[in-house]
């Protein structure tokens, strides 16, 4: 994982994880955290790496950088694909002209769910905050039932 700026570790606010929790947890891990943002006790920050460690357990959040999403979604499709984790749930901007969300529109282990308005996210110390000028979105990745 490379060093990232700190303009990537927005927080995400504390009203929408207990949302997203409540509709599709108990969030056990978060896979893309340092100790200033991580919403739940477990977490990977960039010393544990989760473009390498398995996200096992039961279901993993990521709000991840927002700089290289595709590697991000791919790496949960992956975790999901091979049992590591029974679901992710993945806080992403709404960017439907990107590759990485016509590769999960219509893939059978994603469902897509747009917010509506803009998340306010909490900025990383040090950094002032500022608007979101995007829409967001939750992407659910879980096997489908048999």
């Amino acid at each position: 994982m490379t060093e990232e700026s700190p303009r990537q570790c927005w927080r995400t606010p504390r009203e929408l994880f207990e949302a997203i929790d409540d509709r599709y947890g108990p969030i056990t891990l978060d896979v893309a955290a340092d100790k200033d943002n991580a919403v739940v006790p477990s977490f990977f920050d960039r010393e544990m790496n989760a473009m390498e460690t398995p996200w096992v357990g039961g279901v993993a959040y990521c709000n991840p950088p927002y700089e290289n999403i595709a590697a991000w979604v791919d790496r949960a499709l992956i975790q999901v694909a091979e049992d590591r984790c029974r679901r992710v749930v993945m806080l992403l901007p709404s960017r439907t002209d990107q590759r990485w969300f016509h590769r999960v529109w219509r893939h059978p282990m994603c469902r897509i769910e747009f917010l509506a308005g803009r998340v306010q996210f909490g900025p990383p110390p040090g950094i002032k905050r500022s608007s979101n000028r995007e829409g967001s979105l939750v992407l659910v990745i879980e096997r489908p039932l048999r």
